[in-house]
């Protein structure tokens, strides 16, 4: 609150006439303190510190659950049992509670909202959102797309979000009137928001080794390739990657990682196919 309030005080001060708030909704709130979400609770706080500025204009913008998440460390995905590429989390799969989207551009909006004062700069609130998803929606989408992604539900909590996908569950990431706020956001918006799968298409591409099938112990290659896939196809010169003897299967991993390297080599030396 006491960032927020500088803020405020600061734009006052250089004279700002439109102030846009970037926030959250207030969860405490919303759930009557059932849930305990911090980060949105303390930015909503806020919110009381902008309208009694009296500013001349002022328009509250709220930012989705980034699809950025589905590729960041937090959200990693790891092997599951059937090989696929599975995320764990607290949520039930089959609720449709994060409204999510690109946060690109939530810039889109604050250009709407100054381009019309009059509509949008009288404490309205203006929610960014592509999409309503579950994880299963994420997964369906994912997959068929070509990947071979998953989703289980567990009640491991080591970053302490328990309360915040609890919140999704019940009342949704933007709360009980978020079809208005995204409403009002469209119509303003300079350009409309982009769906998940268009965005998965640009920036999850599928790469050759996830369309693999995954083989039984003890038949699994592994090789890695810096910078380059190797289909089965291309074999002239790639002796090392495709010199596999009947019934093995070559695995390419695409991407300078060390991470994928070290689980490539792991995976190889267990069933004591290392070459």
């Amino acid at each position: 609150i006491a960032q927020g309030s500088a803020a405020v005080e600061a734009a006052k001060a250089a004279g700002v006439e439109h102030y846009i708030w970037s926030t959250l909704p207030n969860v405490d709130e919303i759930s009557h303190h059932e849930f305990n979400v911090a980060h949105f609770t303390n930015k909503a706080s806020v919110n009381n510190v902008v309208e009694d500025a009296d500013f001349r204009r002022f328009t509250f913008v709220e930012p989705p659950f980034y699809y950025q998440n589905l590729i960041s460390p937090m959200y990693e995905a790891h092997p599951g049992p059937t090989g696929a590429s599975t995320w764990s989390g607290l949520m039930k799969p089959d609720v449709r509670g994060m409204h999510m989207g690109d946060i690109a551009e939530l810039g889109n909006i604050v250009a709407g909202a100054f381009e019309q004062p009059d509509s949008v700069g009288n404490g309205q609130y203006l929610s960014l959102a592509g999409d309503l998803m579950s994880w299963d929606d994420i997964v369906a989408t994912l997959n068929s797309q070509g990947h071979n992604r998953a989703y289980t539900q567990t009640t491991d909590d080591p970053f302490g979000m328990r309360d915040m996908f609890a919140y999704f569950e019940a009342h949704t990431y933007f709360g009980p009137d978020a079809e208005e706020k995204i409403a009002r956001a469209n119509t303003v918006s300079v350009r409309p928001p982009t769906s998940f799968a268009t965005w998965a298409e640009a920036n999850m591409p599928v790469s050759y080794a996830s369309q693999l099938p995954v083989l039984a112990p003890g038949t699994t290659r592994c090789v890695s390739s810096a910078h380059r896939v190797y289909p089965p196809h291309l074999r002239s010169g790639r002796r090392s990657l495709l010199g596999a003897s009947e019934g093995t299967m070559t695995l390419v991993f695409t991407r300078t990682s060390v991470r994928n390297l070290r689980r490539a080599h792991s995976v190889a030396a267990e069933t004591g196919r290392l070459r």
